[in-house]
């Protein structure tokens, strides 16, 4: 599938499917191409809105991609970023069943569409980590692009 724009912000929306693994790219016109631009967004996977870029990605316990299960069994790959802009925050923060020792954690939700996209990790005591706050997002709920331009969805 081919789809044109002139706006390397702009992600696409394809449809829903649940199948771990399936990766999926778009073509983006030549002019917008740019392999070394680390500024192309990362964005959400069901309205296309901005979330972050891959420059804010950060290790966090030695590893950006941390496999983490919630109490109720269900199994999530986020990754860590410094920040996401389009991300809105909900909830009061709580350090039960925190995947990071000294942070507590908010729900992160999509600005545009509201979508669960993750958790914010805010630091609630001293720790290697040099930050005060960081992004946890939920990979398969993210687009992002790759080093040819494309978009793809994990």
């Amino acid at each position: 599938m081919s789809i044109s724009t002139k706006n390397p912000n702009v992600c696409f929306r394809l449809p829903d499917n649940d199948i771990v693994g399936d990766i999926y790219t778009l073509q983006v016109e030549d002019s917008v191409k740019n392999t070394s631009d680390p500024a192309l967004p990362i964005c959400c996977r069901q309205c296309g809105l901005k979330i972050t870029e891959p420059a804010r990605e950060i290790s966090v316990n030695g590893s950006h991609c941390h496999n983490v299960a919630n109490p109720e069994g269900f199994v999530y790959e986020i990754g860590c970023f410094h920040d996401a802009e389009g991300c809105a925050y909900t909830g009061i923060p709580t350090d039960e069943f925190t995947w990071f020792k000294g942070f507590r954690w908010q729900i992160a939700i999509c600005r545009q569409c509201m979508t669960h996209l993750g958790w914010l990790f805010i630091r609630s005591s001293p720790g290697s980590f040099t930050g005060n706050t960081f992004n946890g997002l939920i990979l398969k709920k993210l687009m992002f692009p790759d080093r040819t331009g494309q978009k793809r969805i994990i």
